[in-house]
């Protein structure tokens, strides 16, 4: 047994058997019992000699006899293992020969018949009884002698190198002054204390302390401590080993810039955590993923599974938000650079150094651009591809900013924000794979005639559908699930053969919100989202998301030229009051009023009025900025300002007031500030004019401030 550890060799079948019993009871007094994994059966006992051997440094196989022959176990210990292997081993062979497989279940209709077999004598019931009491006898000594033997092993003095032994389960130091000598000795301390799953004992606890208050103990750049704590990173439960190391001022002397992270304070009130915990929470938020990721199917666990530099990924959550100490604006270059430092100092190769800062420098890159970007526009996925440039780095940046954004608070992070993360990482990714627009066309193309087969077995039947199909976005076709685009057409022919708008609301069971679908006619002027937006004001509820897209739909009602054509407008906005999802009578009443607003009969002035609600409150803005850069075919709009009530119809009712439609709108907000983008064009379906750019900014910014 020479190449085995022994303490990892006995923690490990330790947790092992406490599985496989929670499996099958940890009780022995089972009906039906399984000979060989229940408790007290044969698994424990060849348990017991092998950690005994193990730990004894016994060669060959393991035995009572040989056992005791060594002292490790006494005569009587020797004799009732013995007769409880024999008795195990006759009741496992007679299944296994009267069963005729390896069958370790000793079944009800098997009793009366092993009873009579192995000769307890008497009526049917009576040798049951008996069989049983010898059996519960043995399997109980087996369990208890079991339970026993592992505890007195997990807590025997063990040596595990020059510098370390253990006792109790407590890790102690042999000589103190030695963490003094050797700084990387302390990162060795961590190191063991993970991976046998000790505690630090009090008297080395005390030691670390003393010795880092040694001015002349350099820890960060020890010798060798940069590969331990890689190593460190990599196991399974590394945030509970970091936690305990900033606990004793460890990492902050080991990372000196997480030490002043650690108390300041950042000024985004979204954040419930100072920097240093945020990034230590961040940590953990992706080592959570080991333990959750084989349990169900998801995205966050496929991708987890396929991340191949687990440590690289850890240590730039560790690190990505220390840039904000020197700078909060520009903290993500700053991080870069202390990130680089940091690598230099622990030693890293090239290529997981340059991974290092690209995830802490590019940390921000996929939640702003779900937050406030057209994830489904060919342009701002082909921008962020040719960013990030590789699968592998994608996969951990997707892991990074959604543990980042769940470590700043439950409330900013909602499964909103969640779904438009998976969607901008899935298209990114699909892109990456091809390498082309043209394959995302080609996908979208495939995806319609998947719908379009779809409808006509479901019995929808639209006219002119191919014409309609080359209508439709590619982004949308893409990212929309088939179900809910022949929702969509089928709501388009509603707005056909009606002439009237078609709203309808629908909660889904486990979200916070409801998705509100607003289809009809598009208005002559800009202006219908803002309708919606203050509709919306006046019955007190909030707009977390607005997807918007426009068709030239064919006319599709009888006796209309073929050639006509109306352009069809879909509003997809998940919507929700300060409970929750709209209630049905509540959403009727806004399906009532919203109707009567866009066909004419009810201003949003006069709504809002009966509503009592303000709409002279300037906006206090923090930011407006207006680009062509982002999107091939739409002028973006973005604008940062204190959050308030009416906010969003306050800045659609501006952008309208402009001229301009808006086909998509990205709405965020932290706290107490909102961060919004829309996609735009003017009536003749442009962007703005680049030279038109500095005099909208400045007549939207007049219009929301007056």
């Amino acid at each position: 047994h020479g190449s085995i550890d022994p303490v990892s060799f006995l923690r490990e079948k330790t947790a092992e058997r406490e599985a496989m019993r929670a499996k099958t009871h940890t009780w022995v007094f089972v009906t039906e019992p399984n000979v060989k994994n229940g408790a007290g059966g044969l698994r424990d006992l060849h348990q017991v000699l092998w950690l005994l051997g193990v730990m004894h440094h016994v060669d060959g196989p393991m035995t009572p006899p040989q056992l005791e022959a060594i002292g490790v176990l006494s005569s009587s210990e020797t004799a009732m293992l013995m007769d409880a292997l024999d008795f195990l081993l006759r009741v496992r062979n007679w299944l296994h020969l009267t069963v005729r497989k390896r069958e370790e279940t000793l079944m009800r209709e098997y009793h009366e018949r092993i009873a009579t077999d192995l000769g307890f004598t008497g009526d049917g019931r009576t040798g049951v009884a008996a069989f049983f009491k010898r059996f519960y006898d043995v399997t109980a000594f087996v369990y208890r002698f079991a339970v026993l033997v592992e505890q007195q092993l997990l807590d025997k003095r063990v040596t595990l190198n020059d510098e370390f032994y253990a006792e109790n389960q407590r890790l102690y130091v042999r000589t103190p002054k030695l963490l003094e000598r050797n700084p990387q000795v302390i990162m060795t301390a961590f190191e063991l204390a993970q991976r046998y799953g000790f505690e630090l004992s009090v008297e080395l606890r005390e030691s670390i302390r003393t010795a880092l208050n040694n001015a002349d103990v350099q820890l960060c750049t020890a010798d060798g401590a940069g590969r331990i704590f890689m190593r460190i990173l990599e196991q399974p439960n590394c945030h509970t080993v970091l936690e305990e190391m900033v606990e004793l001022g460890v990492l902050q002397a080991f990372v000196p810039e997480l030490g002043r992270a650690m108390t300041f304070v950042p000024a985004n009130r979204a954040h419930e955590l100072t920097v240093g915990a945020h990034c230590l929470q961040t940590v953990a938020n992706i080592a959570d993923l080991e333990r959750t990721a084989g349990r169900a199917e998801s995205l966050l666990g496929e991708v987890w599974r396929e991340v191949t530099d687990r440590g690289t990924l850890l240590l730039a959550a560790l690190l990505h938000d220390l840039g904000k100490v020197a700078s909060e604006s520009e903290h993500c270059e700053v991080g870069a650079q202390i990130a680089a430092q940091i690598a230099d100092r622990i030693g890293l190769d090239s290529d997981r150094r340059n991974s290092l800062i690209f995830l802490v420098r590019n940390h921000l890159l996929l939640l702003r651009t779900a937050r406030l970007y057209d994830t489904q526009d060919e342009e701002t996925i082909a921008q962020v591809a040719e960013q990030v440039g590789d699968a592998q780095l994608l996969r951990m940046l997707y892991l990074l900013s959604y543990a980042d954004a769940r470590a700043v608070s439950n409330q900013t992070f909602t499964e909103i924000e969640a779904e438009l993360l998976d969607l901008l990482f899935i298209n990114v990714n699909r892109y990456l794979q091809e390498r082309s627009g043209e394959a995302l066309r080609e996908a979208a193309r495939e995806r319609w005639a998947h719908v379009s087969r779809r409808l006509k077995r479901v019995g929808v039947r639209v006219p002119r559908m191919e014409e309609l199909a080359a209508s439709l976005p590619t982004g949308y076709l893409l990212n929309t699930p088939p179900e809910t685009i022949a929702e969509h057409l089928q709501l388009i022919q509603q707005v056909h053969e009606n002439g009237r708008p078609v709203i309808v609301l629908h909660n889904d069971l486990g979200v916070n919100f409801t998705e509100m679908t607003v289809c009809a006619y598009d208005d002559p002027e800009p202006g219908m989202l803002s309708k919606i937006c203050g509709t919306l004001y006046a019955h007190d509820v909030d707009i977390r998301m607005a997807q918007v897209f426009t068709v030239d739909s064919p006319c599709w009602q009888a006796g209309v030229a073929e050639e006509s054509k109306h352009r069809i407008v879909v509003d997809t906005l998940r919507i929700r009051t300060k409970w929750g999802q709209v209630s049905e009578a509540r959403g009727e009443r806004i399906r009532n009023t919203l109707e009567q607003v866009l066909t004419g009969q009810l201003t949003v002035a006069q709504l809002l009025a009966e509503a009592g609600m303000p709409t002279d409150v300037p906006v206090r803005l923090h930011e407006v900025r207006i680009s062509n850069d982002i999107s091939k075919t739409r002028t973006v709009i973005y604008i940062r300002a204190d959050d308030r009530k009416g906010l969003l119809y306050c800045i659609t009712t501006a952008i309208a007031t402009l001229g301009l439609d808006i086909i998509t709108a990205k709405i965020a907000t932290w706290r107490d500030v909102a961060e919004d983008s829309f996609y735009v064009i003017d009536r003749a379906g442009n962007k703005v004019p680049n030279e038109d750019i500095p005099r909208l900014e400045g007549k939207l910014k007049e219009l929301l401030q007056r």
